[in-house]
C-alpha cells in the first residue's frame, strides 16, 4: 500500500479550464489531509487561497467547518461567523477572565454534538481575527470537548493574508489587550503558540496577469513606497471620471461617510418619491458610533445592502453585508429582492445596544452594561462599498477613493481587488500618508517563509499522524466515560427506574474492563515498541496492516457478539420522563461508542489501515447509526417491560389496566400504577389485601382505589399460569445494610450482589442521616474533614459547583455520605 505524500493540486480559472501545478497548495493540501497539524495558509492577494478552501470543503474527509471574523467573510467562504457558532459574546476575551453567567448563551445538544466530532476547523481572513477571539474560540472547544489539548485536539486551518486588513481594535480595548499581547494579531494568540502551526505562503498569483501590476502590488505589500511606485499608482488618477451606468464601476472608498455621498447622488438620480425612516435612539449612543443612517432615505429601484444579521432563529434570510434593490416600501417594513432569489425579503426594525466593557479586577470579570440603543431598519445604500467590506471580493472596474486611509493594509486590499491595472481608476491621488506598514507583520511574515516545511517534515508528520488514529482507535476512555455517566444518573435517580438497569450496566461494565480497556493498553504498548519506533509509514508497514488486520477480526467480533447485544439488553423503564430522557441520550451515547467502533474495526479487519478508510468509515458509522437509534427507539416505544421483569405478559396487562383506569379517572398512568409498583406485583403476584399493601408504593389510597382490580388481574394471571405468589422482597438498601452491618466492606457487599461499589456506598448513605450507619466507617478522616471544611465554607453553592472545588479526587458518593452526615448532627444538635 502506497501513501499519498503530496496531492496534485489543479488551479481553475473563472473564465477559462486552465491546470498547472502549485506545489504550494499541494503541500498545504496534503498537510490538511494528511495530518493533524495546525496550518497557516497565507499569499499575497489572488493567489488561490479561496479556490483552496471550496476545493478543500469539498475533498477532505475530516468533519470540518467553515468560519470567518465577519458577515460578509462568513459568507464568501460558505460558512458562518465564528461569534455565531461559538456563541460568544461580543467584546474582548482577555486570557483567565470570567464573564457573568447572564453572557453566556446556551448551546443546542446539535451544535454540542457537532463541537464534539469536529475534527477540522477552518478559518478565512484570519487577518481580521483578533490573538483574544482565537483565545475565546480555544477555551470553548476544550470546554465543550472536555479536551485540556490546544483548540480542543481539533486541527486549524487559518487562511488569510497579515499584509491586508487589521483586526479592528480600539484604544481603549488595546489598552486592555496590550498586558496580554504582544500584538492584537491572531498569530499572538497563546493557545496558537502552545498548538503550533505549520506556515505555507502561496507564491503564483492568479487574479492578475499582467506583471507590471504584480510588481506594484508586491512593493506596496513589503512596503516599498519608493517614487516609481507613486508614479504608476497616480497614472490611474482621474479625478473626472464618471462611468456610464451600465459599465459595472464600483466603488471602495476608506469610510462609510466618503460611501454615503456617492450612494446619496446616486439615489437622487432615480425618478421616484423618497420614503424617510428615522431611528429610535435611547441613552448614550454617541453620533459617531451610529450602526445605521438615524434618517434613512429609500427609493424603489435602490441598491441597498443590509448592516445586520437576521435575528430569526429559524429562516436567516439576510445577513451583514447581503445586497439587493429595494422594491417595495412601506410605513415600518422595506422589502428587498436579492439576486438569485425568488422572494422578496422584509426588513423591519432592528436593535443596535451600545455597550461598556470593563475588566473588574477583584472579580476577574469582563463586565458589560448597555448605555445607550440604537433602532432602524438594517440597510444602507450600496452603490459604493468600504473597502472593509470588499476583502475576499473581485471585480472587474473599480473606482478608488483611498486617500484617507487609515489602516495598514487598506489601499493593498483596494487596488488587488481588480484583475487588471487598467480596471482601476484612482478618485484622489495616492499619497505617503495613505500607505500603512506593520513591522511586527513584516517580521512575522518573514519568519514563517523561513519556516515552511520540508518534504522530509511533511513526511515524519503524516507518520505521526497515522499512528495517532491508530490508537485512537484502541481508546475506549469515551466508551468508560459514558458507562461512568449512566451510572451516576442510576445512583441519583435509584428510585425512578423499574427494575435493576444498574445492575445490567455494571456487568456490561466489567466485560468492557476485561475485554477492551485491559487488551487495548497492552496492544497500544505493543505497536508502540515494536512498530511505531522503526521509521515506516503505517500505511506502508506489512507485518503492522497484518497485525492490525487480525486485531481488528478480534475486536469486531467482542463488540457485535458480546457488547453491543449487552448493551442492547439494557431497558430503561421509568415515569419520571426527565430522568427517562436524561438516561436514554446516556446509553445512546454507549451505543455509539460501541458501534462506531464495531463498524471501523470491521473496516481493518476487511481492508487493512489507512487514514482515509478511518475517516471514511466514521462519517458511514453516524449515519447507520441514525438509522440503527431509529429502529432501536421504535423497540422501545413499543414495549415499556423492562428487560429483567420476572412476569412480562402479567408486566403488560397491568399496563393495560393503568392506562384504562388513568381515562377513567382523568389522571395520569403514573399516578395509577408507578412503574416501580408494576414491577414488583408483576415480581411478587400479591393475591392478598395484605401481601398488596406490604409492596413499596401501594398506600392506603392507591390500594381504596385500585386494590380490587389489581388483585383480580394477579390472581387470574396465577390461575391461568398455575403460579404461587413469591414472598414480600427485601428492601435492597436494607440487604446492603444487613450485609454491613454483619461486618461485609463495602467493596465485599457490591462483590456478593454484583453491583458497582459506588450504588452500595449510595445504599449506606441513607441510614447515615437515621445514625444507623457511622459516616467515618465509609470515608477515611482526612477526606471526611476536606469536605466538610468545604461544604461549611460554601454553604450556599450548588452541588455540581461543590464537585468542582473539590475535584476529581472525590466521588460524588462520598460527597452525599458527608452532606448526610452533616444532616445527622444538625438533628442531633436539634
Amino acid at each position: 500500500m502506497l501513501t499519498l505524500v503530496i496531492p496534485l493540486f489543479y488551479y481553475e480559472n473563472q473564465t477559462k479550464m486552465k491546470t498547472s501545478r502549485n506545489p504550494e497548495l499541494e503541500l498545504a493540501e496534503a498537510y490538511v489531509k494528511y495530518t493533524d497539524r495546525n496550518v497557516f495558509l497565507t499569499g499575497k492577494a489572488g493567489t488561490g487561497k479561496t479556490t483552496f478552501l471550496h476545493k478543500i470543503r469539498k475533498e477532505v474527509f475530516k468533519r470540518h467547518v467553515v468560519l470567518a471574523p465577519t458577515g460578509v467573510a462568513a459568507i464568501n467562504a460558505a460558512g458562518m461567523t465564528l461569534h455565531s457558532f461559538f456563541q460568544l459574546p461580543f467584546g474582548l476575551h482577555l486570557p483567565g477572565a470570567k464573564r457573568e453567567e447572564s453572557n453566556r448563551f446556551r448551546m443546542s445538544r446539535r451544535k454540542l454534538s457537532m463541537i464534539r466530532n469536529l475534527d477540522l476547523l477552518i478559518i478565512d481572513e484570519i487577518s481580521m481575527v483578533r490573538a483574544d477571539m482565537l483565545d475565546a474560540v480555544d477555551e470553548a472547544l476544550r470546554r465543550h470537548r472536555r479536551n485540556p489539548y490546544p483548540f480542543g485536539g481539533v486541527q486549524l486551518l487559518l487562511i488569510g493574508d497579515l499584509h491586508q486588513l487589521p483586526p479592528i481594535v480600539k484604544e481603549d480595548e488595546w489598552e486592555l489587550l496590550s498586558r496580554h499581547y504582544d500584538t492584537p494579531f491572531f498569530f499572538s494568540s497563546r493557545a496558537l503558540r502552545e498548538a503550533g502551526f505549520v506556515p505555507i505562503q502561496l507564491q503564483h498569483i492568479y487574479r492578475q496577469q499582467e506583471e507590471h501590476f504584480i510588481s506594484l502590488l508586491n512593493k506596496i505589500r513589503k512596503g516599498c513606497f519608493d517614487d516609481e511606485v507613486f508614479d504608476m499608482l497616480n497614472s490611474r488618477y482621474r479625478p473626472d471620471f464618471t462611468p456610464a451606468p451600465d459599465e459595472g464601476y464600483i466603488t471602495l472608498t476608506t469610510h462609510n461617510a466618503i460611501a454615503d455621498d456617492i450612494n446619496q447622488q446616486r439615489l437622487a438620480k432615480i425618478q421616484a418619491p423618497t420614503t424617510r425612516y428615522k431611528a429610535t435612539i435611547e441613552g448614550n449612543f454617541p453620533e459617531h458610533a451610529y450602526p445605521a443612517d438615524p434618517e434613512l432615505e429609500l427609493k424603489p429601484g435602490a441598491q441597498v445592502m443590509f448592516i445586520k444579521n437576521d435575528p430569526s432563529p429559524f429562516d436567516k434570510r439576510y445577513f451583514n453585508g447581503k445586497i439587493g434593490y429595494v422594491t417595495r416600501l412601506e410605513q415600518d417594513c422595506v422589502y428587498v429582492q436579492c439576486p438569485g432569489e425568488s422572494e422578496e425579503i422584509p426588513a423591519t426594525p432592528l436593535v443596535w445596544d451600545n455597550v461598556k466593557y470593563e475588566h473588574d479586577p477583584a472579580t476577574n470579570t469582563i463586565k458589560e452594561e448597555v448605555i445607550g440603543s440604537f433602532e432602524q431598519i438594517p440597510l444602507r445604500l450600496a452603490w459604493a462599498v468600504t473597502i472593509h467590506k470588499s476583502q475576499g471580493l473581485t471585480f472587474d472596474k473599480v473606482i478608488i477613493d483611498a486617500e484617507a486611509a487609515f489602516a495598514h493594509g487598506q489601499v493593498y486590499v483596494a487596488l488587488s481587488r481588480c484583475r487588471t491595472f487598467e480596471g482601476v481608476v484612482l478618485r484622489t491621488p495616492i499619497r505617503r500618508r495613505s500607505l500603512h506598514t506593520d513591522s511586527k507583520v513584516q517580521s512575522f511574515s518573514e519568519e514563517s517563509a523561513r519556516k515552511a516545511p520540508s518534504p522530509e517534515q511533511l513526511r515524519s508528520d503524516q507518520a505521526r499522524y497515522q499512528e495517532k488514529i491508530i490508537l485512537e482507535l484502541l481508546d475506549f476512555r469515551r466508551l468508560k466515560d459514558a458507562i461512568e455517566a449512566l451510572n451516576r444518573s442510576f445512583l441519583e435517580h435509584s428510585g425512578s427506574f423499574t427494575g435493576d438497569p444498574g445492575k445490567q450496566l455494571s456487568a456490561l461494565a466489567g466485560m468492557v474492563t476485561d475485554k477492551l480497556l485491559a487488551t487495548s493498553a497492552t496492544f497500544g504498548q505493543q505497536l508502540k515498541q515494536s512498530y511505531f519506533t522503526e521509521g515506516q509509514m503505517p500505511e506502508e508497514h506489512s507485518a503492522l496492516q497484518e497485525r492490525l488486520r487480525k486485531a481488528g477480526s478480534w475486536y469486531a467480533s467482542v463488540l457485535s457478539g458480546e457488547l453491543l447485544p449487552a448493551a442492547a439488553d439494557i431497558r430503561l423503564v421509568s415515569d419520571n420522563r426527565t430522568v427517562l430522557e436524561n438516561a436514554r441520550k446516556q446509553m445512546q451515547e454507549i451505543e455509539w461508542q460501541l458501534f462506531s467502533k464495531k463498524m471501523l474495526f470491521e473496516k481493518l479487519a476487511s481492508e487493512g489501515f489507512s487514514v482515509q478508510a478511518c475517516l471514511q468509515t466514521r462519517i458511514a458509522a453516524e449515519i447507520a447509526f441514525e438509522k440503527w437509534k431509529i429502529s432501536r427507539q421504535l423497540h422501545e416505544s413499543e414495549d415499556q417491560v423492562p428487560t429483567d421483569a420476572s412476569h412480562p405478559d402479567l408486566y403488560r396487562r397491568l399496563l393495560e389496566y393503568r392506562q384504562l383506569a388513568a381515562n377513567r379517572t382523568g389522571t395520569a398512568p403514573n399516578n395509577v400504577l408507578p412503574a416501580a409498583v408494576i414491577n414488583q406485583i408483576a415480581s411478587f403476584l400479591p393475591i392478598t389485601p395484605r401481601h398488596l399493601r406490604q409492596l413499596k408504593g401501594f398506600g392506603k389510597k392507591r390500594f381504596e382505589e385500585y386494590g380490587p382490580e389489581v388483585l383480580k388481574i394477579v390472581m387470574d394471571f396465577c390461575e391461568e399460569n398455575g403460579l404461587s405468589p413469591a414472598p414480600p422482597p427485601e428492601n435492597t438498601r436494607e440487604h446492603s445494610l444487613r450485609l454491613f452491618e454483619e461486618g461485609l466492606t463495602v467493596a465485599e457487599i457490591a462483590r456478593e450482589r454484583g453491583l458497582q461499589p459506588s450504588t452500595i456506598l449510595g445504599h449506606l448513605t441513607g441510614f447515615i442521616e437515621k445514625g444507623r450507619v457511622p459516616v467515618h466507617k465509609l470515608i477515611d478522616q482526612k477526606t471526611l474533614e476536606h469536605i466538610q471544611s468545604v461544604i461549611e465554607k460554601n454553604p450556599e453553592i450548588s452541588y455540581s459547583e461543590l464537585k468542582a472545588r473539590l475535584g476529581d479526587d472525590i466521588g460524588y458518593g462520598e460527597i452525599r455520605a458527608v452532606q448526610a452526615h452533616l444532616r445527622f448532627l444538625k438533628q442531633v444538635d436539634g
